[in-house]
């Protein structure tokens, strides 16, 4: 992403801000879909986190942190569509049925992240579907840079469990 760009953005250039969605668009779904686990409630949590992003970007201070401002953004749209879907699955009792999306091509490793704990799930996603930085992420999650380590360490663990085979003919993970 363009660093000029953003400051365009930042000064109400809607070219250059259409420019630095496109950027990270495919971070957005792929961090929502892993939260909200539907398209629908996806493109919603998206759709708000850009309208947020757009109505408050001069509120962003350093350029080069536009993704990781996104990020967070988008975590608690996400999270406020959770709560919501809680208050209204309580009164209707619907259980949603169709396919599943992943946010990971290995189905095998997909099932794995899933199991983790959220905090844990979305440091891992953060951390290597991402590529964002230790640091990047503690101030996505609002946490300190050791509480990620400590997470991304424990998830870490608890995936080579889940993967590690040694069974003759199967794939074996070695430490994930």
């Amino acid at each position: 992403m363009d660093i000029n760009d953003v400051k365009q953005a930042i000064a109400k250039n809607d070219e250059s801000f259409l420019k630095c969605m496109k950027a990270v668009q495919d971070s957005l779904y792929r961090i929502s879909i892993a939260i909200v686990k539907n398209e629908h409630d996806c493109h919603d949590a998206i759709q708000e986190t850009i309208l947020k992003a757009y109505r408050s970007i001069e509120k962003l201070k350093e350029p080069s942190h536009f993704k990781t401002w996104m990020i967070r953004i988008l975590i608690n749209e996400s999270n406020d569509i959770l709560r919501k879907r809680k208050k209204l699955l309580f009164f209707q009792k619907v259980k949603e049925e169709g396919y599943t999306p992943t946010y990971c091509r290995n189905e095998e490793l997909h099932k794995a992240l899933e199991s983790l704990p959220n905090k844990q799930k979305m440091i891992v996603l953060l951390f290597y579907f991402e590529e964002l930085r230790v640091e990047e992420i503690a101030e996505v999650l609002q946490v300190s840079s050791g509480t990620v380590k400590q997470h991304l360490f424990r998830a870490r663990k608890a995936l080579g469990k889940i993967l590690k085979k040694d069974r003759e003919g199967e794939v074996y993970y070695e430490g994930v």
